[in-house]
């Protein structure tokens, strides 16, 4: 009882202070301000005649106070600007010009002007503010100090609490009627300080009564709860939206201030979002636009501490998120169905819809939506319970996304929360929790639940792309990118599961592809319906046919072998190509692009050409020339509709292929088992392959898309590949080092190794262009030295048998030399007249040089007689020819 009495004395004593000493600080602060005032206003007098001066110049401004009378703004508007005299005093005198609506990019709440409003405010009545905070803990305290103490049975400290929160309330109100109401005047501010105090007491004794005593059930606490949030809100509107705001903000702060020992405190994240709605409905009459924006900023703080200091609270967080997302939708135009106005939220991202800003609701509506995702997405590898009902909450919001709301303002949203769904799946299959976890633990077959997953998740993805295309259907606005949302989901979902959750150890392959299977047909289905209805555009049909096809390639790979899956792609490619002839679906001819990317990769990389190296040559002659016969197919078919892209593609791919098994086939037949597979045959197939490759990327570099640089890269890298090979083949691995000739000169190892990879580089100059000159004189020298070792080593093997690494050459060898560089030189000084190239005249000219050196330094060292007579009599004539042609063509061409 003595405590009691200590308490109830600090309270006078603090009221006998605060009735002393505020009446002092207001009244020189106000006589203050009104001396500023009365100097503005005859500036503003003798600056224009016909200046009026409002008849209460001190009153808080309108975006503070919320006390003047506003009009309800459209849904695209947002915080009224507040009003000065003079637009006071043009008003009175008739002008009904309307303010200019606010500028598009501008910050509704957070503008300069409503900084400096807040700022000029605060200034002139913090002791306001700290009077609101002193009201607020005491009545905080007061319950808190009744339970360490125990001095009051708990329904006595709850009565306690709501009759002083009363009695503020009741002071608070009869001091605005009574006080008037202006400034100095007991109306001025002491009422809504009081109604403010008195709020936060009624929340804290109903709080204190459910969460610490446990005196009335959920029911009651909640309609206990929402009584004083009405109250609350009717004060809102004639107290001003600032002590609103601070009364909001203690509401969310008492839960932690009374602290306790509650079993479950799961009921706050509802309380919550109670002081939320009351924030909204607050600010949904007055328009201010702060309440709602800060008020929500604290209930979610609030309710991100309650998360983080609470476990298994999850679903409860989800709740919130949810009752939240639904009342920044609903609650600011006041309608269940609402219908925004104005720009889209992130419309300068995606540049589409209206190209106004974005109104305040609709922003505030996406907050919400974005609030929501997020926590979906937090708290979705919680348990398997949360990750259902985080997957099942954001499904509901794309069906109201897509259904429920009256206009397509919020629709960029819906990317954001497939994203979402997305990305709670592949996150738990990735990190292992607990749906995945329980997935992959559960027995093989459908007799345990847990492989049902699979089943549920792939309907799950098939529900949501349905209901994007069906909103793609029946909408007129962002047609495409909602048939695009629908075409990209399910397969998304099963791709997500595939990579991340390994469902083939689980379920057979033919279950398996039996799920894919099923997102295919429904994509079918969805095409087939939008082709009925599309007349003048085929985006819609070509995306769904695009998964769809992308779908059966997906479950053929999941069942077929090998040889199988490759020339089901091709197949598909093919398929594409004939949609587009007989449909005109330009988007399936991009995806018969990509299936021939896909060939190729399956020809080169996986299973690759070391797979055609060793499988069953009948294996191999059906997966090449299967899929070379679908491209040429397919060519046919894309010059029926002139598709240049395409051409090029399949084009490139359809001559390639043939090269490839080429040099496949000719390794096989090489190939002794032995180990050679390093040899100087193996490294120059090897680096025409890659050769191959490059020239092929060069080709489709024409097309000059967005790739064009990757591809001028890639030929690089892969022409670089190739050429490394090849120079390995003739120094490090060259026969005279060592190594077996293989076959009959000279149809051997030797001609695949040099004769070959000269000749190819010859084509791919002559039919690709290579727009780099050092690029391509670098590819002619590699071309020039292959065709060197070649004629030269099937010379030594001519004279010397198969063995090059004999040391010594004979006279035959030397000859023959001899006989073949004049002969090269001579052809080449031939060939330079017909062309008409320096190069070649002057690469004719240093062989012939080489071949006079050798002559006079080795050959004649081996010569006597009558035989050293003919040799020189037979090089000089030569000789005396080739210089007379040279002069020939030198006169010709002027030089």
């Amino acid at each position: 009882m003595e405590s009691l009495l200590v308490l109830v004395g600090l309270l006078i004593v603090a009221g006998l202070i605060w009735a002393f000493v505020a009446p002092i600080y207001l009244l020189i602060s106000n006589n203050r301000l009104a001396r500023r005032v009365e100097q503005l206003e005859a500036h503003l007098s003798a600056a224009d005649p016909g200046f009026k001066p409002s008849s209460d110049p001190f009153a808080i401004p309108s975006s503070l106070s919320g006390s003047a009378e506003q009009s309800r703004p459209s849904a695209s508007a947002g915080v009224i600007s507040t009003s000065d005299p003079q637009e006071d005093a043009e008003s009175d005198a008739g002008s009904a010009e309307e303010k200019p609506a606010a500028p598009p990019g501008q910050n509704y709440v957070f503008t300069d002007e409503n900084k400096a409003l807040l700022k000029s405010w605060l200034a002139q009545n913090w002791v306001s503010v700290v009077a609101v905070l002193s009201l607020t803990f005491a009545g905080i305290f007061f319950v808190r100090y009744g339970i360490e103490h125990g001095l009051l049975p708990p329904g006595l400290r709850v009565a306690c609490g709501l009759a002083l929160g009363a009695a503020l309330i009741f002071a608070g109100e009869r001091l605005r009627r009574i006080g008037g109401s202006g400034p100095g005047t007991l109306g001025d501010l002491l009422p809504g300080t009081l109604c403010v105090g008195g709020i936060v007491s009624l929340y804290s004794a109903v709080l204190g009564a459910r969460l610490l005593y446990d005196l009335i059930g959920a029911g009651m606490s909640f309609a206990g709860l929402a009584g004083v949030a009405v109250i609350s809100v009717v004060l809102g509107l004639p107290h001003g939206a600032f002590l609103t705001i601070m009364g909001i903000g203690c509401a969310v702060l008492a839960p932690f201030v009374i602290g306790g020992e509650a079993d479950d405190v799961s009921g706050l994240f509802y309380y919550f979002a109670l002081i939320g709605f009351v924030a909204l409905i607050t600010d949904s009459v007055s328009r201010t636009a702060w309440v709602s924006t800060l008020g929500l900023g604290m209930v979610y703080l609030g309710a991100s501490l309650l998360y983080v200091a609470t476990p298994d609270v999850e679903l409860h967080l989800l709740a919130f998120g949810g009752l939240i997302s639904a009342g920044t939708m609903t609650i600011p135009l006041q309608s269940m169905r609402p219908s925004f106005d104005g720009g889209m939220t992130f419309s300068h991202f995606h540049r589409r819809g209206p190209a106004e800003a974005a109104g305040f609701p609709t922003r505030l509506a996406m907050g919400g939506i974005v609030g929501l995702i997020a926590i979906s997405v937090i708290i979705a590898g919680q348990s398997s319970a949360a990750f259902w009902a985080a997957l099942a909450a954001l499904a509901l919001l794309m069906v109201v996304l897509a259904f429920w709301l009256e206009t397509p303002v919020l629709d960029d949203a819906a990317p954001l929360v497939l994203a979402a769904m997305l990305g709670i799946i592949a996150l738990n299959g990735y990190f292992d929790l607990d749906v995945a976890f329980s997935f992959r633990t559960a027995e093989v077959g459908f007799a345990e639940s847990a492989p049902h997953t699979m089943l549920w998740l792939t309907l799950f993805g098939l529900s949501l792309s349905v209901v994007a295309g069906w909103k793609s259907a029946t909408t007129a606005q962002f047609q495409n990118a909602w048939a695009a949302g629908a075409a990209v989901f399910a397969p998304g979902v099963v791709v997500t599961l595939a990579l991340w959750w390994a469902p083939s150890a689980q379920l057979p392959d033919t279950t398996w592809a039996l799920h894919v299977a099923a997102v295919a047909l429904v994509l079918t289905f969805l095409a087939r319906q939008a082709f009925g209805a599309d007349t003048d555009q085929r985006f819609r049909p070509s995306v769904y046919a695009l998964a769809a096809l992308n779908m059966v390639a997906f479950a053929l790979s999941i069942v077929l072998t090998e040889t199988a899956l490759t020339l089901a792609f091709a197949a598909l490619a093919f398929s594409a190509a004939w949609l587009d002839r007989r449909y005109d679906l330009p988007l399936v001819a991009r995806l018969l692009q990509v299936g021939v990317v896909v060939c190729g990769y399956r020809l080169l990389v996986d299973p690759g050409v070391f797979w055609a190296l060793q499988a069953p040559l009948h294996e191999v002659l059906l997966a090449f020339l299967g899929v070379t016969a679908a491209l040429f197919a397919s060519l046919r078919l894309l010059q029926q509709r002139d598709r240049v892209h395409a051409l090029i593609v399949v084009e490139s791919a359809a001559w390639s292929f043939p090269g490839i098994l080429a040099c496949v086939l000719v390794y096989r037949q090489l190939d002794d088992g032995l180990g050679n597979s390093s040899g100087h045959w193996a490294l120059s197939i090897y680096g025409m392959i890659w050769m191959i490759s490059g020239a092929v990327q060069a080709h489709r570099a024409k097309i000059g898309t967005g790739l064009q640089s990757v591809r001028h890269l890639l030929a690089v890298v892969f022409g670089g590949m190739g050429g490394f090979l090849l120079l390995a083949a003739l120094t490090i691995r060259n026969p005279l080092l060592g190594g077996e000739i293989l076959g009959p000169s000279p149809v051997d190892s030797l001609m695949v190794a040099y004769a070959l990879p000269a000749l190819l580089i010859a084509v791919v100059l002559y039919l690709v262009e290579v727009p780099v000159l050092d690029l391509r004189r670098a590819m002619v020298a590699l071309a020039i030295a292959n065709v060197v070792a070649w004629i030269g080593l099937e010379i030594r093997r001519l004279w010397q048998g198969p063995d090059l690494t004999v040391p010594g050459v004979v006279d035959g060898d030397l000859y023959t030399y001899t006989v073949v560089l004049m002969l090269v030189g001579a052809g080449l000084l031939t060939w330079s007249i017909k062309t008409g190239s320096t190069l070649l005249r002057r690469s004719a000219m240093a062989i012939i040089g080489v071949t006079i050196a050798k002559v006079f330094l080795i050959d004649m060292s081996g010569l006597d007689g009558l035989i050293r007579v003919a040799a020189f009599l037979g090089l000089g004539l030569t000789l005396a020819g080739l210089a007379w042609l040279d002069a020939v063509v030198r006169q010709k061409r002027g030089q």
